[in-house]
């Protein structure tokens, strides 16, 4: 009878905390509870907005943001930390501000385009560490990868903030390169972004940059002298484009200054050895102005041609010991940006301007003038922000690597 009661009771206890009956005290053996927890592996955020951190601690700089409802997965644990995973986006959150998922699976975007989440508690129970609670699910307007909110940068100047997705609508206002943002949403080729001063609305996807799961992190570029050499120059057309006429010193040159844009984003300093469309220095100018400089790179820019319907892009180098590692550095991200043309790796270049030069250098052909769908890409600054962007990564993993061996 005395028995009976108690457990009467602890269902009773269960029933206000909140618990499901089995757990109850008595109900469940320790071992099968810890169990049960560990099964555990995908939770949902809490909080308004989540901070995704690079390392287990409130110091450690913000690399993401979660919304509240966002369903991740956990990947690990540390002390109050979970390594959590939510589409491209990687890192740390503290777990009070997660709470185990309802049906454990990471719900998909419907046919309209919205994902399910779960709405704020409207009466939360103080579980364990923190805040946790069960709430019916309801959709939010999102076509992010599970619902993962990411911090980038704008890539151009005077940029287009417009009401929907697309350049029929509004202009709501402009952003300039190196802005910051946190982009909530997709819709093809455009970004659903807000700005820390409140501005949101929709920009091409081709004007915003930002980290991903695998890019180098810390600071591999602050303080490195790159030197950028935009080919050909003045008198020097370069290629002529067989379909649009294209000036190669043309495409050179802009592709060249965004370069010197995104490393700046970085903290290098960049010297160029041209900075006009007139300006002609000769070969040895060139590898003399490196010299002068005391960078630590040097990266020629030109666009290429053949008599053939060759088309992609080229990364050369001279010295095997001296250039070849940034040139494989920089192939990889151009090769896995997502340009639009294929990479045709790494090779042997004998030219002037590599062999010459003391610095490490690369000469890289961005694709051939004289092939009618490269020269259709090269021509759009989106092509040449893309190429700008990898070929920054590329230097900055090759510097992140040199300093891991030092």
């Amino acid at each position: 009878m005395i028995r009976l009661f108690l457990v009467a009771a602890a269902c009773c206890l269960a029933a206000v905390l909140g618990l499901p009956a089995d757990a109850a005290p008595g109900a469940e053996s320790p071992a099968s509870a810890n169990s049960a927890s560990a099964a555990v592996s995908r939770y949902t955020v809490t909080a308004d907005i989540l901070n995704v951190r690079g390392e287990p601690s409130l110091t450690a700089p913000v690399i993401g943001k979660l919304k509240q409802g966002a369903v991740v997965e956990k990947l690990e644990e540390s002390g109050e930390w979970f390594r959590v995973r939510a589409g491209e986006l990687t890192g740390w959150a503290h777990s009070d501000y997660l709470q185990p998922a309802d049906d454990g699976t990471v719900t998909g975007p419907d046919e309209d385009g919205l994902t399910d989440a779960a709405p704020p508690p409207s009466n939360p129970k103080a579980i364990g560490r923190g805040i946790r609670g069960t709430a019916s699910r309801k959709p939010v307007e999102t076509e992010t990868a599970d619902n993962a909110v990411r911090t980038g940068h704008v890539l151009g100047d005077a940029v287009r903030v417009r009401t929907g997705p697309g350049t029929d609508y509004e202009i709501e206002g402009h952003l300039n390169r190196g802005d910051r943002v946190s982009v909530i949403a997709s819709e093809g080729e455009w970004y659903r972004i807000e700005t820390e001063s409140g501005l949101a609305g929709w920009i091409a996807a081709a004007y915003i940059g930002f980290r991903t799961d695998g890019e180098p992190a810390g600071d591999a570029l602050r303080g490195r002298v790159i030197v950028v050499d935009p080919g050909h120059g003045g008198n020097d057309s370069g290629t002529i484009g067989t379909t649009y006429g294209t000036y190669e010193k043309t495409l050179n040159l802009s592709t060249a200054l965004l370069l010197k844009r995104e490393l700046e984003l970085r903290g290098a300093v960049v010297v160029m050895t041209r900075a006009a469309d007139e300006e002609k220095p000769s070969l040895q100018e060139r590898v003399e102005i490196a010299a002068r400089s005391g960078g630590d790179a040097f990266v020629s820019i030109h666009y290429n041609s053949a008599t053939t319907k060759a088309s992609g892009i080229l990364t050369f180098y001279y010295s095997a010991g001296k250039d070849k590692p940034l040139a494989a550095a920089i192939e990889h991200r151009l090769a896995e940006g997502g340009l639009g043309l294929a990479s045709n790796g790494i090779s042997f270049g004998n030219f002037h301007v590599i062999r010459e030069n003391s610095l490490p250098a690369v000469l890289l052909e961005l694709g051939f003038l004289t092939n009618e769908r490269d020269e259709e890409l090269a021509r759009t600054e989106g092509y040449q922000l893309a190429a700008a962007r990898a070929i920054a990564l590329g230097l900055e993993e090759y510097f992140a690597s040199q300093e891991e061996r030092t």
